[in-house]
């Protein structure tokens, strides 16, 4: 019975010791772009004391700090509409001493332009040009005849257009194009023969 207790007391010594000597875990901090100019910081644990969040520019200049007081894990939105884009650095600070630091990345998203462009080739020797836009915008038409501009036209301020083309005075053995942009960046080229 002495000898199984002091065995007992044996494990138990031994596995306090190994459990002193672990390194402490570390918390899942995250950031990530959710929504236009918005930034979500996910604390995953309870903090141990109140947090300090402090965002650096690329400069490494202090741009926002936060202090948070918080007994669970968490979310947290930052705005960056202010800021405007740029690389970025989140320092979270525990206790006192900096518990993580997370890069971010601030870009703003072009919207890309919505609209609808198609060529149909036409018998005697026509091509209909369709282009509709979800807003007015500028358009640029380009033909092209073995790669040499041989026709340029511009429409201003525009949703929808339908235009007929004749090929006339064009060789039936040429490589034919019809390219067009708006001026919101909505681009197609359409190759004839």
């Amino acid at each position: 019975m002495k000898y199984l207790l002091s065995l007992v007391l044996l494990v138990c010594s031994v596995s306090f010791s190994f459990s002193n000597n672990e390194a402490p875990v570390e918390t899942p901090i995250s950031v990530k772009m959710v929504k236009e100019g918005k930034a979500l910081l996910r604390y995953k644990s309870a903090p141990e004391s109140p947090l300090v969040v402090k965002v650096y520019n690329s400069e490494n200049r202090l741009v926002k700090a936060q202090r948070l007081f918080k007994s669970s894990s968490f979310a947290k939105y930052y705005d960056f509409t202010n800021l405007g884009p740029g690389s970025y650095t989140f320092e979270v600070i525990e206790n006192g001493k900096p518990s993580k630091r997370i890069p971010f990345q601030y870009e703003i998203n072009k919207n890309e332009p919505i609209a609808f462009s198609n060529l149909k080739i036409s018998e005697g020797n026509r091509v209909k040009l369709q282009f509709n836009a979800l807003e007015p915008t500028d358009l640029m038409i380009f033909a092209y005849e073995n790669g040499k501009l041989i026709h340029e036209e511009k429409l201003s301020n525009i949703s929808e257009t339908e235009r007929l083309y004749r090929l006339k005075g064009v060789s039936p053995t040429a490589e034919l194009e019809i390219a067009i942009q708006t001026a919101d960046g909505h681009k197609n080229r359409f190759k004839i023969n």
